[in-house]
């Protein structure tokens, strides 16, 4: 098993889906604390890091838009406040439009407001948490990205190349490599996700550690 005992995560985007369930993996592999960061749903959020706590780790709920530079900022602070240090920040949180829409059906709203979100919002929290690895000599940024950003996706040119865009951040370690700050992207495709849900419905207490705050 994957060993992140005594490090502490931040995932955005954490309420549901493949943020909740990385924040589960995170807890059962020897997280110290793991920062459930939501948007809209503070209950599901809640869920989230109960299940976190009872499989050994600390959880911290923190509402927070991470497409707005303040609240990325406010988000690092208070993961930094509340468990005195960062090791892992897993840029998850995203958009996509359900609807299918081709690029002349594509309006100038629609387009702006999944940039700002999947692009802008990466951006942000990643910029904020390369400052603190950067003091610390130390760091993992991992961006959730989609195949779309590979391949395309028909109906949806905006999400794909929000993807595209976001798939490119691991250049940022290029720039940190002597700090040991270390970026990667995961790319999943749609399965991934209902796949990933199962995991909530699956949180054994570890009995290895107690229970951390």
């Amino acid at each position: 098993m994957i060993d992140f005992d005594g490090r502490v995560i931040l995932i955005t985007g954490a309420s549901r889906g493949i943020g909740a369930a990385a924040a589960l993996r995170f807890a059962e592999s020897g997280a110290l604390g793991v920062v459930i960061n939501y948007h809209r749903n503070r209950e599901a959020a809640e869920a989230v890091a109960r299940a976190v706590e009872r499989s050994g780790a600390g959880a911290l709920v923190v509402k927070a838009d991470i497409s707005d530079r303040a609240d990325s900022k406010m988000l690092v602070g208070k993961t930094i406040e509340h468990f005195g240090r960062l090791d892992v920040l897993v840029a998850n949180a995203g958009v996509w439009p359900p609807d299918d829409r081709m690029i002349t059906e594509l309006d100038e709203d629609q387009w702006n407001e999944t940039m700002r979100i999947n692009v802008n919002g990466i951006y942000y929290v990643c910029r904020e948490a390369a400052a603190v690895f950067i003091g610390q000599r130390s760091g993992n940024i991992v961006t959730v990205s989609s195949t779309a950003g590979q391949r395309g996706e028909a109906g949806h040119s905006d999400y794909a190349a929000s993807k595209g865009l976001s798939s490119a951040l691991p250049n940022l370690s290029l720039q940190n490599w002597e700090n040991s700050i270390f970026v990667s992207t995961v790319s999943l495709r749609d399965g991934s996700i209902r796949i990933w849900r199962l995991r909530l419905s699956r949180s054994p207490r570890r009995n290895s550690k107690e229970s951390r705050r």
